[in-house]
């Protein structure tokens, strides 16, 4: 009879402690998610906060150049003539009337 209360017993803290185990478990993963999502949120706020540095540097040349600046637009030729010509920029772009938003999407957005 104390044989098998001493049994019963040790199946009873045997399944306490798995049960802790599992919940110790959960919780660690959960933790673990909670960990990663921040991290990946803190990652997220420093490539904006680097993004939104740059862009000001940009603004910060584009005013100090004042303002107007001109760029050349390259274009590169598929023909293989070696005419001169075909090696100049095509033309100017005045940025005097871009705004800010619009240059750094249109610089940000091209292929060249």
């Amino acid at each position: 009879m104390i044989d098998l209360l001493n049994n019963f017993r040790r199946k009873q803290l045997a399944e306490e402690r798995d049960k802790e185990e599992k919940r110790f478990q959960e919780k660690m993963a959960a933790e673990a998610h909670l960990t990663e999502a921040l991290r990946h949120e803190e990652e997220k706020r420093m490539a904006a906060a680097e993004r939104e540095r740059l862009d000001a540097a940009v603004a910060m040349r584009l005013s100090r150049d004042g303002g107007g600046a001109m760029i050349d637009t390259p274009t590169t030729s598929m023909s293989s003539g070696s005419s001169s010509d075909s090696m100049k920029p095509k033309g100017n772009y005045d940025l005097t009337n871009w705004r800010y938003a619009e240059l750094r999407d249109t610089i940000n957005t091209s292929t060249g």
